[in-house]
């Protein structure tokens, strides 16, 4: 667990106390305050159902809910005051849309913002919508923001936004997800006891500008924020010192090529300097390389992109930020065809490794153009052998 201070997430410490505020008749007598506000399992349990996010509880300090079908539990105003009015129990949102007995909404299509990393906790405000629902706890202040949605048609839970390069879950316990969206299941909630990985414990709290009520968006403008924000995150976390510098202008180029407009390429650039933490000269750096990449290729200069990019960054994060941000292949200055891939050598290894992905195997030993795909072996000759090659490659 880092012990960076909360100046460093853009948010800053407040020590001050708060006096205990009433709320349905419960004076709040908790003192334990850093930079929010961290309030009684009833409490919260209250404010959760008021703003149309049903409670449910775990043991104190227990992230996990062990008994047996807890997802069929339904708590209304009446069961929460028996069941929550304690000081052993964690509480959590349940996610989703919920609905009681009677027809009456519980939860209403309630949808969590969860950041995983540092890196993510400084970016998301580039990209996520406000909202008057945002908690964390000291150290990962701001890591979740509350919605809810105008619609659950397309709403789902995503939890795909990993960090290629490490394992799905480590030997202390940490997770390798970059942030998740979260419609379903259940997040811990302020006045929780956070335990982590090593053992140490901490208080989850409202934020001092989100202990209000989640504002309405639509499932598809989330998605594509956190899929910005996992893509920009991912790019921080491996944006070191030593590298900074020369991957400036191919990750630049990546992204013009890739059709991303220069504005959404200045933003996004910004939100990785911001992620990797580089002070406002080093960003405007950064900015400037977008902007001398844009203007190149406007004027039809050659423009570097993913292939030199990768001499900084591993080809696996390269791969994940196309995918994440929607970057075509080579769009600018070449003719595409129809599924997006460019119409020549490079596009037929791009087209096939993508097709092939997880299902094509390069096999070094038979001859360098092939492949085993399932238990017979075959032979392509659609591109050069070392286009034909490095696609396989890049896609098993």
């Amino acid at each position: 667990m880092s012990s960076e201070s909360d100046n460093q997430y853009g948010t800053e410490s407040d020590e001050s106390q708060e006096s205990g505020e009433e709320y349905g008749g419960t004076a709040n007598a908790t003192k334990e305050r850093q930079n929010g506000h961290v309030p009684l399992a009833l409490e919260t349990a209250r404010k959760l159902l008021a703003r149309g996010v049903m409670p449910t509880w775990a043991p104190l300090g227990e992230k996990h809910i062990k008994r047996t079908s807890w997802q069929d539990e339904r708590y209304d105003r009446d069961a929460i005051e028996t069941v929550f009015n304690r000081h052993d129990i964690n509480v959590s949102t349940r996610n989703g849309h919920l609905i009681a007995a009677d027809g009456r909404v519980l939860s209403d299509k309630f949808l969590d913002v969860d950041l995983d990393i540092l890196e993510a906790v400084r970016v998301a405000p580039f990209y996520l919508p406000k909202t008057g629902m945002m908690w964390g706890r000291a150290h990962k202040p701001r890591s979740h923001y509350g919605y809810h949605l105008t619609s659950s048609d397309k709403a789902r839970t995503r939890e795909d936004f990993v960090d290629p390069l490490l394992p799905k879950r480590g030997k202390d316990g940490q997770k390798a997800t970059v942030v998740e969206l979260r419609y379903s299941g259940h997040s811990l909630a302020p006045g929780s006891l956070n335990t982590m990985s090593d053992g140490m414990q901490e208080r989850v709290r409202w934020e001092e500008d989100g202990d209000g009520e989640p504002s309405v968006v639509a499932f598809e403008t989330v998605e594509s924020a956190v899929e910005h924000i996992a893509a920009a995150a991912l790019v921080a976390k491996y944006w070191t010192e030593g590298i900074r510098h020369q991957a400036a202008l191919p990750l630049a180029g990546l992204l013009y090529h890739g059709g991303l407009s220069e504005g959404e390429a200045e933003r996004f650039v910004r939100a990785v300097c911001a992620g990797a933490r580089e002070d406002a000269e080093a960003t405007s750096n950064r900015v400037d390389c977008v902007r001398s990449t844009y203007a190149r290729g406007r004027a039809g200069e050659t423009v570097t992109g993913g292939p030199t990019l990768e001499d900084y960054l591993d080809e696996r994060v390269i791969k994940l930020l196309r995918r994440w941000l929607h970057l075509k292949r080579h769009a600018a200055g070449a003719l595409l065809g129809p599924d997006g891939y460019v119409l020549a050598d490079d596009g037929d290894g791009e087209r096939f490794a993508a097709k092939w992905e997880g299902k094509a195997l390069y096999c070094a030993a038979e001859d360098p153009f092939s492949v085993i795909l399932g238990s017979r072996p075959g032979k392509f000759s659609l591109c050069g052998p070392r286009t034909l090659q490095a696609s396989i490659q890049r896609a098993t």
